[in-house]
């Protein structure tokens, strides 16, 4: 090994027995090579490609005790967890729904656009109340699988219950919020 890869066994080594400065130190050295690695496989958009480096960086310090010298250069590791992350994050935009602008969508607050009788102002409102009813468990699941767009597998797994308790967690939650807005 050159003097550069021997310096920067030597911090990981550090780094695998919980030394935040020689992780500082590594992190610093090795940023703009992971930062170069992300580019050059399309990751352009700032924000992702930050948010890729600091989960490297992140994965780098809870499993630098995994290091094996014998099978890379401390560089070579690194880029592999860059790249894994990158798996990662490619692997979870294909599971994700496409994102629509909805306002475009949705028809102006007309007598045609009316459902049931109501506007979409009075609706949200109503579903809005109907929400705060629930207890804030319930609140939690809607919040989680229909705004923050997570699958009922990936909450279920998160939170350690089954994805069909989730299921009826939601036919339950469903059929609550329909008891307060008076639909059967």
């Amino acid at each position: 090994m050159d003097k550069i890869a021997d310096e920067q066994l030597l911090l990981l080594q550090k780094v695998s027995r919980g030394d935040e400065k020689a992780f500082e130190q590594f992190y610093r050295c090795q940023v703009a090579q992971v930062r170069s690695f992300l580019l050059k496989k399309g990751i352009v958009d700032t924000m992702v490609c930050n948010d890729l480096i600091q989960e490297t960086f992140l994965r780098v310090w809870s499993k630098s005790t995994y290091y094996q010298s014998y099978k890379g250069s401390p560089r070579s590791w690194l880029i592999a967890i860059a790249q894994n992350c990158l798996f990662d994050y490619w692997r979870k935009l294909q599971r994700m729904p496409p994102m629509i602008e909805l306002e475009d969508h949705l028809p102006k607050d007309t007598e045609q656009s009316r459902i049931d009788g109501l506007s979409l102002d009075e609706t949200s409102i109503i579903m809005r109340k109907a929400i705060g009813n629930l207890n804030k468990k319930d609140q939690h699941l809607i919040q989680n699988i229909y705004s923050k767009g997570y699958t009922i597998e990936e909450y279920a797994s998160a939170h350690k219950i089954p994805p069909g308790t989730i299921k009826w967690k939601l036919r339950e939650i469903k059929r609550k919020m329909k008891s307060f807005i008076g639909k059967p």
